[in-house]
């Protein structure tokens, strides 16, 4: 699996810049990182499922996000067993007082927002209950600067994309000619996004067409 440091090495010679005179090593991890970031959202990669249960905090609706985590996609019990998913709104109508109820276990669970989750109902204060979460990962969760040791969590056939949207980015700092130039790469990039895509069509529901969306999907990866 290759590393950030592995992928700027390449966007150097791209920028035809080896010895790094115009560039400097923080920017390019940057621009590296944010085309990982940019993939994430339009393809839903990296999903992780957690090796180790999370425990759920009593008397309360709403749970922490493991750190990592960008978007909740599933609750299971410690039995591997699927926990419903609901929306507050669905809870609203069904039990009008639910933020009031109390359980030895949950019943669903409902997104909030990007850094939490509910469940229903909350835990009383003698019960203990551990759940596995399933989500999309940030694919680099280390703040800048970067080391350059930082891992690619893609799959190895397309870390080609992110040196092609480096060189885009890139040149648009140099203007002029150089940016015009830069277009076809940012075509490449397109196109190898939308080979992710198709990838992950072959594993779930998905992603992303030009112009496209990002629905629903499902696969996973353990961590």
């Amino acid at each position: 699996m290759s590393i950030i440091q592995d992928l700027e090495t390449r966007v150097l010679d791209r920028l035809e810049d080896p010895e790094e005179e115009f560039w400097v090593s923080d920017e390019l991890r940057t621009l590296i990182v944010e085309g990982m970031n940019e993939a994430t959202l339009v393809t839903g990669d990296p999903q992780v499922r957690q090796s180790q249960p999370t425990p759920l905090i009593t008397n309360r609706n709403l749970q922490p996000l493991p750190f990592g985590a960008l978007l909740l996609l599933r609750v299971e019990g410690t039995n591997s067993l699927p926990i419903n998913k609901f929306f507050a709104r669905d809870l609203d109508l069904l039990y009008p007082a639910w933020e009031n109820d109390t359980a030895s276990e949950i019943e669903a669970w409902f997104p909030v927002g990007l850094t939490q989750f509910g469940v229903y109902p909350k835990l009383d204060s003698k019960s203990a209950q551990s759940v596995i979460l399933t989500y999309v990962a940030f694919p680099v969760t280390s703040p800048r600067p970067y080391t350059g040791n930082e891992r690619v969590p893609f799959q190895e056939e397309f870390a080609d994309a992110f040196v092609e949207y480096a060189e885009h980015v890139a040149r648009l700092k140099e203007g002029g000619k150089e940016f015009q130039q830069s277009m076809a790469a940012y075509q490449r990039w397109l196109e190898k996004v939308q080979d992710m895509t198709n990838f992950g069509l072959r594993r779930d529901r998905l992603h992303f067409v030009r112009p496209g969306v990002v629905s629903t999907f499902t696969n996973v990866r353990e961590t």
